[in-house]
């Protein structure tokens, strides 16, 4: 369901989906085939880097930039999306608002930052079990979009299955790697 109202709104805007699955999952599978998506399965290995970095692997380089969403995502503003880019061709990754949380009343109470469209040429790969962090490969030059907005539009239970599978993520992190300082925030953020 997640999905099917994901790329209702983004597929008139992008020349090619590419979605990796992880897990069985025939309903995410039906509904890809009905955008003409690419699917790609990985095995969850509670790494999100491991899968966002297969997913990437998965866009051929003729595909010169790479969009990347959640399906509990929506975009607001994406029209804007490909005349931005041709007009700063020049910049390797562009940033927009990501509104992560909101209230009751649906404002926005979570809103920052986030690298949302990448350069497909290995200029940053995903780096960390847990979530968005991007390891540079090169200097790479960012220009953040006005007037595009990724929403993040979940529900309370998936909120919930979130919170536990984060805290896992988190704490194998924190075993694997004692040293690096992103691990306990990691823990302390996902226990908060």
């Amino acid at each position: 369901e997640l999905l099917s109202r994901l790329l209702k709104n983004v597929a008139p805007f992008v020349d090619g989906i590419f979605i990796t699955i992880t897990g069985k999952n025939d309903k995410v599978a039906d509904v890809a085939e009905l955008f003409n998506a690419n699917i790609s399965y990985f095995e969850w290995v509670n790494d999100f880097s491991k899968a966002r970095n297969f997913n990437f692997s998965q866009v051929p380089k003729d595909y010169d930039y790479i969009f990347w969403l959640d399906a509990d995502d929506m975009v607001r503003g994406i029209e804007k999306m490909k005349p931005t880019i041709e007009k700063h061709q020049t910049k390797d990754v562009f940033s927009m608002w990501y509104l992560y949380a909101f209230d009751e009343w649906k404002n926005p109470v979570v809103v920052h930052h986030k690298t949302r469209i990448i350069r497909n040429d290995g200029c940053v790969e995903w780096a960390g079990a847990l979530h968005e962090d991007f390891k540079r490969n090169r200097i790479v030059d960012t220009y953040h979009i006005d007037g595009i907005e990724v929403l993040h539009l979940t529900d309370d239970n998936r909120v919930e299955e979130a919170k536990k599978r984060n805290l896992e993520v988190a704490k194998g992190q924190m075993e694997g790697e004692p040293d690096d300082p992103r691990s306990y925030w990691n823990v302390g953020n996902s226990l908060k």
